[in-house]
């Protein structure tokens, strides 16, 4: 079978892909029955994120909006941000795709329930036993991404996140809570409440642990859990994003198979809707230079500071300085755009970074 453009994953990197090309014939291929199912992402984005969902797709798609953020550091303190309007949006993901594919259907030949592996060549997929040629491919194949392994030699590399969502008591819809505790296998929790007795509580971790520990840490935040609606989850990459996310001239890498993934939150839906643009133009011009371009001017360093940051503090038992932020809230410098730029925060803190050690032992003291 001979295709022009291939496009190997319909999660969200696939799908906003599929909808910017306009000069292409398109074959989607994914492996599951429909988009959107599994569900397993937080689902939270920045106000930029947020914009650019209710201007492409539909402001129905934000269910959820925050103003405020808790911190919990074992044994170093409790920090609460507050800013004048919302800066952190829950968007509904399953909806989010399924509202794409909707976009795309009428002019796209789509191939669900398909497992794709590479080829001999770049542009090469087997599918079971036949083998597809395509023109271009693009390997949106996720976290665990075959197209990635085969060609750059990269084993993955991942975190785990689950989830559950709760009844609960009484919780403030308006405040995110997050804990560090970056203990063995544990590395951090967060409750998100979608209204004042509904919460979701998840973590991030090494390894599989328990399916009852998200109960557990909600009850360690003093909430006590009536129900359980749902529990999700799945993998988060830790890889070092590609240097080239173009291989051969011909295979373009693109969502969690670079990855482009923020080292703070997980979150990968920013650089996706960023970069989409510019890889789909690649596309329709046959010109991977664009892209290529394009990726290291507005990911690429970001992503990698942003790492290098997130690996320093880390070391701290926290995956951001909070202490360092309440200092720069207090200097007016943190703004509701930082959710969606981490990458700001390093040159943000990186004056104040000296000072840690100072604070944390006054801290320390004040609790003893």
């Amino acid at each position: 079978m001979r295709k022009d453009l291939c496009i190997v994953g319909a999660g969200p990197a696939g799908l906003l892909t599929a909808s910017y090309v306009k000069e292409r014939d398109i074959i989607l291929i994914e492996e599951h029955r429909q988009v959107g199912v599994p569900k397993h992402c937080a689902g939270l984005v920045g106000i930029e994120t947020k914009r650019k969902i209710e201007q492409q797709l539909s402001p129905k798609l934000i269910d959820n909006e925050y103003n405020e953020i808790e911190f919990h550091i074992a044994g170093v303190g409790r920090y609460v941000f507050h800013f004048k309007q919302p800066f952190v949006f829950h968007v509904n993901r399953p909806m989010l795709e399924q509202k794409l594919f909707d976009k795309v259907s009428s002019r796209v030949e789509f191939l669900n329930e398909v497992r794709a592996k590479p080829g001999n060549s770049p542009t090469e997929i087997t599918i079971e036993y036949s083998v597809m040629k395509c023109q271009e491919v693009v390997a949106s194949d996720g976290v665990l991404s075959v197209f990635r392994q085969r060609f750059y030699k990269v084993k993955p590399c991942y975190l785990i996140g689950f989830q559950g969502l709760f009844r609960t008591g009484y919780v403030n819809k308006d405040r995110i809570i997050v804990t560090y505790i970056n203990n063995n296998d544990l590395i951090f929790h967060w409750m998100i409440p979608f209204d004042n007795d509904l919460v979701l509580s998840g973590y991030i971790s090494r390894k599989p642990l328990q399916i009852n520990i998200t109960e557990k840490l909600l009850i360690l935040n003093g909430l006590q859990p009536k129900s359980v609606a749902e529990y999700f989850g799945g993998l988060i990459p830790c890889n070092h994003p590609l240097k080239t996310p173009v291989f051969a001239h011909n295979l373009y890498f693109f969502g969690d198979a670079v990855p482009l993934v923020k080292p703070y939150t997980g979150g990968g839906l920013y650089y996706i809707f960023k970069l989409a643009p510019d890889l789909a133009l690649a596309l329709d011009k046959k010109d991977p230079e664009i892209y290529e371009k394009a990726y290291i001017s507005q990911s690429y360093f970001k992503l990698e500071t942003e790492r290098l940051l997130t690996g320093f503090f880390s070391r701290t038992r926290y995956w951001l300085p909070v202490p360092i932020l309440e200092f720069v809230e207090k200097t007016g410098l943190l703004g509701i755009e930082d959710y969606d730029r981490h990458y700001k925060l390093f040159f943000k803190t990186l004056p104040f970074t000296p000072i840690l050690p100072v604070r944390l032992f006054r801290m320390g003291r004040a609790l003893a």
